[in-house]
């Protein structure tokens, strides 16, 4: 019987096979499967594994079949398991016209509704906030020249998108942050290969930016919210059903406590108001786990309403009211970040969309959820007959006294010091 003549291996075959040794070394072959191309992986122990790939064996698509094992090696490579690896693949790539399956980019368009889809639990602000951002990493990815990795996505976003948002602002920020949640969805959840994880939180911040300077820095002045706004602010909270807004709220205003400082409160029996440790410290200090003294907060009510400030204070105790869900959630990660300054940029958001907010800032230009604090500041020395001392007010806001001259004396004007030194001048003639 005549032996059957092997069939004659084709040059760009033998070319395909050279490229792939020379890629990816041995253990990798390549080969024709009832007219598809089947990639085979020939391990350590001289088992194999293989996969049959949505491709034409044929020389016009050796390419692509490279392109398919660079892309699988790439997943493995990530700590993939087989099975997944293949699934990926496969699942991520775009089909071309024809029988063939390319592999020369991913779906983005589908990647973007899995991970929209992921955070469907969120508020309906955060979601269309967020379906924005992902239709902009959509024109990112159509744009040209074409992106090829992460770090370069980032970058071409923040170059087609940050035009018209302030450099160092929350705005570039929380774009950024979403951004850099996708790819890490789109590495972790979806496959996608390494190239394609975010920038660095360092690198990020490059692309943040910080606020422009012209000369020497002008210290921006605080409006404090005044007690008829604060009161009026407060109603409106209620009227509209805004119990755990109105809870933090009023905790900041009556007691002139830093947004962050909510993390920190401690309620007695007797309705006493304590900010456990230390909000403004280093990282350092807050790795070094030491604590710091407790302070006694003072809470200051409005005219007409006495006993306000311990009202609340029992309320938040007794837990009847929580605070609003996105400052639990910032609060919640406070321990892992080491920083408190997230839960006030939630409370801040909050304000910000709310409308009669909204309306206390066009009546206060510069109005900004600090004034609160600032308001108890402002109360404290010109609301009462009896003012507290610069020294005592400075004790219950927990800084010095040089700070709090610093920041609040800009209130006391000319005619005030005059009448106050003619006060002290007349006091002294008649003792």
């Amino acid at each position: 019987m005549a032996e059957q003549k092997k069939k004659p291996v084709a040059v760009w075959e033998q070319a395909l096979r050279r490229t792939l040794k020379a890629e990816h070394g041995k253990g990798w072959s390549l080969r024709e499967s009832r007219g598809r191309a089947q990639l085979v992986q020939i391990l350590e122990d001289r088992s194999r594994r293989s996969t049959k790939l949505d491709i034409i064996w044929a020389s016009k698509n050796a390419r692509l079949m490279l392109e398919a094992v660079a892309q699988l090696r790439e997943y493995l490579d990530g700590g993939m398991d087989w099975d997944r690896a293949v699934a990926a693949r496969a699942e991520l790539t775009v089909h071309s016209t024809g029988t063939t399956k390319a592999t020369k980019q991913v779906d983005w368009g589908a990647a973007c509704d899995r991970f929209f889809e992921s955070r469907s639990n969120r508020r309906s602000s955060t979601l269309s906030d967020l379906r924005t951002r992902l239709r902009r990493v959509r024109e990112v990815m159509a744009s040209k020249p074409r992106v090829t990795d992460g770090p370069g996505l980032m970058r071409r976003y923040a170059a087609l998108h940050f035009a018209d948002c302030p450099p160092g602002g929350q705005g570039r920020k929380r774009q950024l942050q979403d951004v850099s949640a996708f790819l890490l969805y789109c590495c972790d959840d979806l496959g996608f290969p390494a190239r394609w994880m975010p920038l660095s939180t360092a690198k990020r911040q490059e692309l943040v930016g910080s606020p422009p300077t012209t000369g020497q820095k002008k210290e921006k002045r605080t409006i404090p919210l005044m007690p008829e706004d604060f009161e009026w602010l407060l109603q409106r909270m209620l009227e509209d059903g805004k119990e755990q807004l109105w809870l933090m709220t009023a905790l900041l205003g009556f007691f002139g406590l830093r947004e962050g400082e909510i993390c920190l409160l401690d309620v007695d029996e007797n309705g006493d108001v304590y900010v456990g440790g230390e909000l403004k410290r280093d990282v350092r200090a807050l790795q070094s786990g030491a604590e710091k003294e407790e302070r006694l907060a003072l809470g200051l009510d409005l005219k007409g309403q006495p006993g306000e400030a311990r009202r609340v204070a029992q309320l938040f105790r007794s837990g009847q009211i929580g605070l609003p869900k996105a400052v639990k959630n910032q609060i919640d990660k406070v321990s892992e970040r080491n920083s408190y300054r997230e839960v006030g940029a939630a409370y801040a958001q909050i304000l910000k969309r709310y409308k009669p907010w909204q309306e206390l800032v066009k009546r206060n230009p510069g109005l900004r959820p600090y004034g609160l604090r600032h308001g108890w500041a402002w109360r404290a020395h010109k609301y009462s007959s009896r003012p507290l001392h610069y020294s005592q007010a400075a004790a219950f806001m927990g800084h010095s006294v040089e700070t709090h001259l610093k920041y609040y004396s800009s209130w006391v004007n000319r005619k005030e010091l005059e009448e106050a030194g003619k006060k002290y001048n007349e006091a002294l003639q008649s003792a």
